[in-house]
């Protein structure tokens, strides 16, 4: 996991809590997750209760590209912090974002302010904003883009 994700986790945990929110570490398909929160959901987990628990959820955190499409098929509020893209040869900010798909899908849906790369610096948010950003989310916006949006 990357070192911005692991030391971030626990503080973007804290600012969660201070509004009244759980946070739970969601594992991925193929492995658990690391034990960093309070709190996790126990591994395995079945594809459907994992679908159900991002979209019945008050929001999701994380990197992974299909937890993000869930969110935005389901207008579960969101921020991602995007984990891939490749340095492009003689690039001056030292990541070509288009390279990610994760970039990509959030351009389309203009939800770039809750959007950070970790191989950018300057785009990283603090754990205020990650959670300012989740309870502000636009959820008609993104209703809207999901429906008007062809995959």
């Amino acid at each position: 996991m990357n070192q911005y994700l692991q030391s971030g986790e626990k503080q973007v945990e804290v600012e969660f809590a201070k509004k009244n929110f759980t946070v739970y570490k969601l594992p991925q398909a193929n492995k658990p997750a690391k034990h960093v929160l309070s709190h996790r959901i126990k591994f395995p987990i079945d594809p459907m209760e994992w679908y159900c628990l991002i979209k019945f959820s008050k929001g999701y955190v994380g990197e992974l590209m299909h937890p993000v499409l869930c969110s935005l098929h389901n207008s579960i509020p969101l921020y991602v912090i995007d984990t891939y893209g490749f340095t492009k040869k003689r690039e001056p900010y030292g990541i070509n974002p288009l390279s990610s798909k994760t970039y990509q899908i959030i351009s389309r849906f203009g939800l770039l302010d809750n959007y950070c790369n970790v191989n950018l610096p300057s785009s990283i948010a603090t754990p205020v904003e990650v959670v300012s950003s989740v309870l502000g989310f636009n959820k008609e916006m993104c209703t809207l883009k999901s429906k008007s949006n062809a995959w």
